[in-house]
């Protein structure tokens, strides 16, 4: 009778294993449930007694968001750790996240950031960095400073004013691309809204780097530009709820610059005076029309148009405060959920990285620096035709 063939056990590191879960900070319980196997066998594995399946290993690398191969290794690799410095604006009434929270988000931006630095060098370009001329300080004017920095970003009104109410849409599209002109990658990720965030800043004068996250494309846009006023004053770190959630009393110095430059950016003093004169004194209120008009005008959300009518005089303070802002709010917390995915999963790869990443790749695809393969593992993409549909669908 023949001896019966014990299956040989690949020689994965226990260390590694435990390693990789509590870097994730994944629990025990949890890692147990993600491969189907008792909490008992998770701790036999991380002590050496017994050893997983390979495809229970994949499975934990993949939970754990490791490479599977790291669990042959000697020791624990250098890690990046995510930038501890960061700001996030928030939905109204919602707390600034923990870093363990956006930890993986911040890590994502940070890797494709990297991954950017690398594709420059492969490609023999320099790294683009935000021009020092346009950096400023709070002690500035915000109007001032935001007319300089659209002007440099060639961020025109043609483009902005005349989109069709049917193409609003867009305008996270044309102002992403005037935000990248000035060497900022600004990179989409939905779940930033799981944690009442809207968006993130981390700055370094090489390569910065903004994330917006899931909200009505007209919200969006302010958020880009809030962000870009954070890459302007060189700061990254963690800041208060927008302006609408709180008295302007109380919110922070640089919350309040980075709101009004935002504002500015995306809706020039003058080009507003073509749309609407300044009356000669503050109105008591204006009707939903008027707001309307404004907001449509500059593809903007009325919220936004509000406070910026408030701002230049247009309106008073007291209708926004004691009449619309309790209305907004309620209306943005409502909506921010419904707008998801790209439809096609190609266009949501190229829109978590945006065209300056994903221009970078192709590039260094075409001219045979990267493979078919390290460029997917450059996007994020597991099939490779999501690459190819995107290859032969850019048009940056």
């Amino acid at each position: 009778m023949p001896a019966q063939r014990t299956r040989s056990e690949v020689p994965f590191n226990r260390h590694m294993l435990r390693w990789a879960r509590e870097w994730r900070r994944r629990t025990v319980d949890e890692a147990a449930s993600k491969v189907r196997t008792s909490t008992d066998k998770i701790t036999e594995w991380e002590e050496g007694t017994s050893k997983p399946t390979v495809r229970q290993a994949r499975l934990l690398a993949e939970f754990y968001e490791r490479p599977f191969l790291e669990f042959f290794l000697p020791e624990p690799p250098e890690v990046q750790e995510a930038p501890k410095l960061v700001d996030y604006r928030l939905y109204a009434g919602k707390e600034s996240p923990s870093q363990p929270d956006v930890e993986p988000i911040l890590r994502w931006a940070q890797e494709v950031r990297l991954n950017a630095l690398d594709l420059y060098d492969l490609l023999g370009e320099e790294p683009s960095r935000f021009p020092p001329s346009l950096y400023a300080t709070i002690d500035e004017d915000p109007e001032r400073v935001a007319a300089k920095v659209r002007e440099a970003s060639e961020f025109t009104l043609d483009s902005q004013t005349s989109l069709r109410a049917n193409q609003r849409y867009e305008i996270v599209r044309i102002l992403r691309q005037a935000v990248e002109r000035l060497g900022v990658l600004v990179l989409r990720n939905t779940e930033l809204a799981d944690f009442g965030a809207r968006g993130v800043c981390l700055f370094d004068e090489m390569v910065p780097v903004i994330v917006f996250g899931k909200e009505a494309p007209t919200a969006q846009a302010f958020t880009i530009a809030h962000e870009l006023g954070h890459v302007v004053l060189q700061d990254g770190s963690i800041s208060g709820p927008l302006s609408a959630s709180s008295d302007p009393r109380r919110v922070a110095d640089t919350e309040r610059w980075c709101n009004r430059f935002s504002a500015a950016y995306l809706m020039p003093r003058e080009a507003i005076n073509e749309v609407w004169p300044l009356p000669n004194q503050p109105l008591d209120e204006v009707t939903d029309d008027q707001l309307s008009q404004v907001a449509n005008h500059f593809s903007v959300s009325p919220h936004a148009a509000l406070i910026r009518l408030v701002e230049l005089g247009y309106v008073r303070a007291e209708f926004y405060w004691n009449k619309k802002r309790a209305e907004f709010v309620a209306a943005e917390n409502e909506s921010y959920r419904g707008f998801g995915r790209a439809a096609y999963y190609g266009t949501r790869y190229r829109s978590a990285v945006g065209d300056t990443y994903t221009g970078l790749v192709i590039e260094a695809l075409n001219n045979g620096l990267v493979t078919h393969h390290s460029a997917s593992e450059f996007m994020g993409i597991k099939n490779p035709k999501h690459l190819s549909d995107i290859v032969e669908n850019f048009r940056p």
